[in-house]
């Protein structure tokens, strides 16, 4: 017996319908009672024809349209409920597929998403997801027209059985168009998914960096990319469109071709009596009702095909695994004399030992590298652009893995660590000072679920506790995406705030001061003072006039370490430090 092969992709989506399967069974079983409803429709349609009119019986020709309106009366309800079971179906599937994409992106690592688009991310999210949810739709259709198509035969053989024999040779004519056209419906539907999710990434380049687009002029440049993208998108869409609605036109014709031949034999045998006219026409009337059930099953074909695509890169991005593991015990020794922190307590030193790591494996970004930081130090990172300041603190706070070499918190290799375990001992301040769409309570206690009380602390140790008073709402003001309404400073300071709230023993500052002006750089600064007390210190620093207090200067040259001392050591050593700082004086 020849199995029945399903691609990868439909079994996940069917399998997506599983949990739901008892509310599906009652729409199946309402959908084989409403797909029976165009048979009877027919039989009832004889009747009248040949036992009420032909033989002029009152009493028969009254019941049958009380038959009809209760028959119908009863279609429509069970319509409804199936149509509101399915709806409710989609609706969940759609919902819990959704939760476990944005779960499982923000499980994935930062590399990965630095190579994804977050315009394309978003497409996912929504129209991707959407369309998952025709899949199901195209589930009741595939169960509804062949019961429709099943009643209708069912009912032509019953007056007819040569003429319903010879019909029955349309329907696998029918079949040919709608499986040829439904290979080129999917692959179509995939290029147009991906063509939608270029536009979407277009769009959202220049919606975030429309500040520079109007500061270089670039209106034009960027008009153009989205013209082209724009009529890429268009042209995918129309194929995807045309490819989908070939297959019902196609059908209708070769329904209609059978209808024509059935036309002339039916009525030759009208002609000559072995057939009576009421049977004839209710049997045409089947054949002419067989015509929606068949396209419908062509149409079949586009839902999936549109919904296999989108469910393709759902679920290509759902089988990512993460490059990170969580907590790798055992490919990675944990050593027995060392207990698990920082899980349980604050690390008390952090050793970075010959630590080299690369975005792409064949061009490192650090060689090398070598440091170590006592509790309560503070450690500078200096260098050049590029040369692998930002990406070492990364590395601190495990959004990568070094490639070779290990970072250890007393003692503990970080890659045997969960990595939320490493982030709740981490706090971490950026030169982009990001603030999410939403109060700034909200984003002040982002990670840590701090009280409306330890808000206003953080906010008043930042200078910033007036200030808010004063807003609309206090802390409940809206700040927007990226905290548009507030100042360099004044965004800078509350991202600081927020590191105050977390209470952690490591603090990450990535040239925390680089994206403002001096005033606003003095306040930042103490602000930063406050919140590095007590806490070990790695800062990651341009401008080096912030790092002559710290305990150790780490200069890195090339992706390697080239010096490492106090301020005042580094100076009279003469060597890349002090022209570092010899060309920020000058400039």
């Amino acid at each position: 017996m020849t199995r029945v092969r399903v691609d990868p992709t439909t079994r996940r989506l069917l399998g997506l319908l599983r949990p739901h399967a008892v509310r599906l069974l009652v729409a199946a079983g309402l959908l084989v009672a409403t797909g029976a409803v165009p048979g009877v429709t027919v039989l009832l349609l004889r009747q009248v024809l040949d036992d009420a009119l032909a033989r002029h019986d009152a009493a028969r020709l009254a019941r049958v349209p009380v038959a009809i309106v209760g028959l119908y009366a009863a279609h429509g309800a069970a319509t409804l409920t199936r149509a509101w079971i399915t709806r409710s179906v989609t609706w969940d599937v759609a919902r819990e597929l959704r939760a476990r994409l944005h779960d499982h992106l923000l499980r994935l690592d930062v590399a990965w998403h630095g190579q994804a688009h977050s315009g394309a991310l978003g497409d996912l999210l929504g129209p991707e997801v959407d369309s998952v949810q025709i899949a199901v739709s195209g589930v009741v259709t595939a169960i509804q027209k062949p019961v429709s198509i099943a009643g209708l035969v069912a009912a032509a053989a019953w007056m007819d059985p040569a003429m319903a024999l010879a019909a029955l040779g349309a329907v696998p004519l029918a079949a040919v168009p709608i499986a040829w056209f439904g290979q080129r419906a999917r692959a179509r539907a995939r290029a147009a998914a991906e063509a939608r999710a270029t536009l979407a990434s277009t769009v959202l380049d220049t919606l975030r960096g429309i500040r520079t687009v109007v500061l270089l002029g670039g209106e034009g440049a960027r008009t153009e990319a989205f013209r082209t993208a724009n009529e890429r998108h268009g042209r995918a869409a129309r194929d995807a469109v045309l490819a989908q609605s070939v297959a019902s036109p196609a059908t209708e014709f070769l329904v209609a071709c059978a209808l024509a031949v059935l036309v002339w034999f039916g009525g030759q045998r009208v002609l000559d009596g072995t057939l009576e006219p009421g049977r004839l026409v209710a049997f045409l009337v089947a054949l002419t009702m067989l015509n929606e059930p068949l396209k419908g099953l062509a149409q079949v074909h586009g839902m999936f095909a549109r919904a296999h695509a989108g469910a393709a890169r759902v679920f290509a991005v759902l089988d990512t695994v993460p490059g990170i593991d969580e907590g790798a015990v055992g490919r990675v020794p944990r050593p027995s004399s060392s207990p698990p922190t920082p899980a349980r307590r604050r690390p008390t030193r952090i050793d970075v030992e010959d630590v080299t790591f690369g975005y792409d494996p064949e061009t490192p970004v650090l060689r090398g590298v070598t440091l170590h930081a006592g509790v309560g130090e503070r450690v500078a990172i200096v260098g050049a652009s590029g040369a692998g300041k930002s990406t070492l603190l990364d590395l601190l706070a495990r959004l990568h893995d070094p490639s070779a070499g290990a970072i250890r918190w007393d003692g503990v290799d970080l890659r045997t660590l969960p990595r939320a375990a490493v982030r709740r001992a981490i706090a971490a301040v950026g030169q982009d000072a990001w603030l999410f769409d939403g109060s700034l309570a909200d984003n002040l206690a982002l990670g840590v679920g701090a009280t409306r009380e330890d808000a206003w602390r953080a906010m008043d140790a930042v200078g910033l506790a007036g200030w808010a008073r004063a807003l609309p709402h206090g802390l409940d003001t809206r700040v927007q995406e990226a905290g548009v309404r507030l100042s360099g400073g004044q965004r800078q300071r509350v991202c600081i705030a927020r590191a105050l709230l977390r209470d952690a023993p490591v603090l990450l500052l990535d040239e925390p001061t680089a994206n403002l002006d001096a005033e606003s750089e003095q306040v930042v600064r103490e602000g930063l003072e406050r919140l590095a007390r007590g806490r070990t210190v790695f800062l990651a620093a341009h401008r080096l006039s912030t790092v002559h207090d710290a305990d150790r200067i780490i200069v890195l040259e090339g992706g390697g370490v080239q010096e490492t001392g106090t301020h005042p050591e580094l100076l009279s050593a003469g060597g890349t430090y002090a022209r570092l700082v010899a060309r920020q004086v000058v400039v």
